[in-house]
C-alpha cells in the first residue's frame, strides 16, 4: 500500500465526512486524527518537514504517520507539496496542483494519525460519485 493509503488505512474506526472544509482555521493546527482533535500548531510554523515530524514524534509517539507541508507550503507557492513519512526512509510527496498551498490557506501545518481499526465510509455512493466527477 502507498503512504496516502497507510495513512487513510490508520485512521480506523471513525467515520469519513464528505463535507470537504472551506474555512480557515483562525490560527496555524494540526489535525491528530485518534478521537479526532485540533491542535495548536503556532510551535510547529517556520519549521521545515523533517523538523515537524521530529516535533510530532515527540509530542504524540513514534508510532504515528504524518502529512505535513514545509516553508514553501507556509508561502502558498502554487507548486508546493505535501510530505508524508519523512523519516525514516522517507519523504513521499503528494507534489501536483500545489496541495501544500491549500492546506497553508486553512492554517493546517500537518495531519497526524495513528489508529489500527477498520474504516468505516458514511455514505459510500456519495464517496464514489465524488472521484467520479
Amino acid at each position: 500500500m502507498d503512504s496516502h493509503g497507510e495513512v487513510i488505512a490508520l485512521i480506523g474506526g471513525g467515520r469519513i465526512p464528505l463535507s470537504p472544509s472551506r474555512a480557515a482555521s483562525e490560527k496555524p493546527v494540526y489535525i491528530y486524527i485518534h478521537d479526532v482533535e485540533i491542535r495548536d500548531a503556532s510551535k510547529l510554523w517556520g519549521l521545515d518537514t523533517y523538523e515537524v515530524d521530529i516535533e510530532l514524534k515527540k509530542l504524540i509517539g513514534e508510532n504515528i504517520r504524518c502529512a505535513i507541508i514545509g516553508p514553501a507550503g507556509k508561502n502558498l507557492v502554487s507548486i508546493t507539496g505535501i510530505f508524508f513519512d519523512v523519516r525514516p526512509d522517507g519523504p513521499r510527496v503528494a507534489g501536483r496542483c500545489g496541495m501544500g498551498a491549500v492546506m497553508d490557506s486553512k492554517n493546517l501545518k500537518a495531519i497526524a494519525v495513528k489508529g489500527s481499526s477498520k474504516v468505516e465510509v458514511e455514505n459510500l455512493p456519495s464517496l464514489r460519485g465524488y472521484f467520479h466527477q
